[in-house]
């Protein structure tokens, strides 16, 4: 859920089946869990769509045939004790994979998105970001705002059929 959301860690704790538009494939953000304050406002204070896309929804829809709760995900005492870093480094290393933080799997949502060429306002406002500057930091990681930046330098590098060049520099250079 958090690689196709971006969502934070509380903000999935605390999704209810009511959050979910299943016809709109949408979800509304409009609250989160924290171990201190349990059930409160999310960390920007304003709520948000989060769009759905085909694979995730249909996962969802046969997710909530077997749900016996109110709250999409199940309720793990290790995330109630703000412990969900070590239950995420764990599940990498049982599957096999590189271990990552849990906000590492929203930062490479908003990376991927970025890198395929949505817009950074699209980005920013479906992960709530409130200032750009914060969405603009997973740009430079991304190398979108660098992509094809020297493509307008107006030399080429010679053919290799043109090896007396080459070959002209090397002489010069060894020197």
């Amino acid at each position: 859920m958090a690689l196709m959301t971006g969502m934070r860690s509380g903000e999935l704790y605390a999704l209810r089946w009511s959050d979910i538009d299943f016809d709109a494939q949408t979800i509304s953000v409009n609250r989160q869990w924290t171990s201190k304050n349990r059930f409160c406002a999310i960390k920007t204070r304003r709520s948000r769509v989060v769009p759905i896309n085909d694979d995730l929804l249909s996962f969802l829809r046969e997710y909530k045939i077997k749900a016996k709760t109110e709250l999409v995900l199940p309720r793990l005492s290790e995330w109630e004790h703000g412990e969900q870093a070590r239950v995420t480094r764990d599940f990498c290393l049982g599957i096999g994979i590189t271990p990552v933080k849990f906000h590492d799997l929203r930062a490479t949502f908003i990376t991927n998105l970025l890198s395929r060429g949505e817009s950074l306002a699209r980005v920013m406002s479906i992960v709530g970001h409130n200032e750009l500057k914060t969405t603009n930091l997973y740009l430079r990681k991304a190398g979108v705002d660098v992509q094809g930046g020297t493509n307008k330098l107006g030399y080429k590098v010679p053919k290799i059929e043109n090896a007396d060049v080459i070959s002209l520099f090397e002489r010069k250079t060894m020197k």
